[in-house]
């Protein structure tokens, strides 16, 4: 595969250089008998038009351009494909009852100007982090970077907690680039930085208070277009974003309804989104005592 340095196919240079190099010369050379014979290629007109015309459409392609050193040049794609091999859904359970109806009820809030944040609140074991994961597989494909960490609170409890929570969080708004950082509140200020650029799409599952959210997001702005999700056992979120530029939209976790608590009854029982035939009534019965 022949290799052009400092040839950007991008500008009128760039292509008349990739047809210079290509007529250059129209020889070619051929081993017949372990004999090297030189001849020239007998090229019409309109096959070398042809060929002006098909590296100029190649010289439309997106793509990189190399300059400078190989070396850097192939670990910049290394580190590209790795960070799009390695954006991979979270884990969620199949066929879950009423996400769909809450996702339906929430998803205006991606496309709403001036509204970073999301908190969606609840008791334990309501669905929050199901939701969360929900909204992130549907949405993540859309962003530059994205980062998803679970049980914040958790993690926190033990040595080194903040410090390895930023440190996952960077990697994500980096686009997978690791990258050490020396205390927390170096990584503070350095994910601060970050975000105020990069366009990114960020869940923060189990936040316990307030100066959680401090130390992994700092208190500066963030880019427009980015979107941040939090998940909370908390009520009063509300006075986390009062000293801040940052606009938080909540939503309260709310049970099953009596279609969507038949639903979720009739999978476990019959293996179906309805009863069983026979078991209608019984079925409905049973919701009512749930």
């Amino acid at each position: 595969m022949p290799r052009r340095a400092c040839i950007d196919p991008s500008t009128k240079e760039g292509v008349q250089s990739l047809h210079s190099t290509c007529f250059l010369s129209r020889r070619s050379f051929r081993c017949e008998e372990n004999k090297v014979t030189l001849f020239l290629s007998k090229w019409t007109d309109d096959n070398v038009t042809l060929w002006k015309k098909a590296l100029t459409e190649v010289a439309d392609l997106a793509g990189m351009v190399l300059c400078g050193s190989e070396a850097k040049f192939l670990k910049e794609i290394v580190d590209i494909i790795y960070n799009k091999l390695d954006r991979k859904e979270v884990n969620i359970p199949p066929n879950i009852t009423g996400i769909a109806t809450r996702y339906g009820e929430i998803s205006s809030w991606l496309n709403k100007p001036n509204v970073e944040f999301l908190a969606i609140c609840g008791m334990g074991g309501s669905g929050k982090t199901t939701l969360a994961k929900y909204i992130y597989n549907s949405n993540w494909k859309t962003y530059e970077n994205m980062s998803f960490i679970e049980g914040i609170s958790h993690i926190c409890e033990g040595p080194d907690g903040l410090h390895i929570l930023q440190e996952q969080l960077l990697k994500g708004i980096l686009g997978g680039k690791k990258r050490k950082i020396p205390s927390v509140f170096e990584g503070t200020w350095e994910i601060q930085e970050a975000l105020q650029t990069k366009w990114s799409l960020i869940v923060l599952d189990d936040i316990a208070e307030d100066s959680q959210l401090v130390a992994l997001l700092g208190t500066g702005k963030i880019n427009a277009q980015s979107k941040i999700i939090i998940t909370t056992t908390r009520e009063n979120t509300e006075n986390w974003f009062k000293s801040t530029s940052w606009r938080c939209q909540d939503y309260k976790m709310t049970l099953l309804n009596d279609d969507e608590s038949l639903e979720l009854l009739s999978r476990h029982a019959f293996g179906s989104k309805a009863p069983m035939e026979g078991f209608e009534e019984l079925s409905g019965l049973l919701i009512l005592f749930l």
